[in-house]
């Protein structure tokens, strides 16, 4: 299966996520990963650079995911919850390129950088311009 696939075989206004009442269309979510993807390559991350991503489960994670495998990436997940320590141990053992993280988990974001990782807040990444009808770094990755 090609990963690409997944957001970019529908149509631009058909639902891709529902959450808490609210819908992204594949469009949105394409430009958010898009923007994202941008992102994360300008920091520096490519082929198979390490992107803890402590969303938590929503959007953002689903973005922060997809756009670390359209990079190249391996995205890691990481419970935006745990104890400092937790984390600390954790960052240690993936030393991550590029943390993730979406404003709530403060903590995270602290924790990353301390140990020299690019941090990313979601709130802070914009969408693409365009919708890309097709993700092209994607369609490296299969399943």
């Amino acid at each position: 299966m090609n990963l690409a696939s997944i957001i970019s075989d529908h149509g631009s206004d058909r639902p891709a996520l529902i959450f808490e009442g609210t819908t992204i269309t594949y469009g949105e979510l394409r430009r958010l990963v898009a923007g994202m993807r941008e992102r994360l390559a300008a920091d520096g991350v490519g082929i198979d650079g390490r992107v803890m991503v402590a969303c938590g489960n929503n959007p953002d994670f689903v973005v922060a995911a997809l756009a670390t495998l359209g990079v190249g990436g391996v995205a890691v997940p990481l419970n935006a919850e745990s104890p400092i320590p937790e984390l600390e141990q954790r960052m240690d053992l993936v030393q991550p390129a590029a943390v993730v993280f979406n404003g709530a988990t403060e903590h995270v974001r602290a924790t990353g950088a301390a140990r020299g990782a690019m941090v990313v807040d979601t709130r802070d990444v914009p969408a693409a311009d365009d919708d890309p009808t097709s993700i092209v770094s994607l369609s490296l990755i299969h399943i």
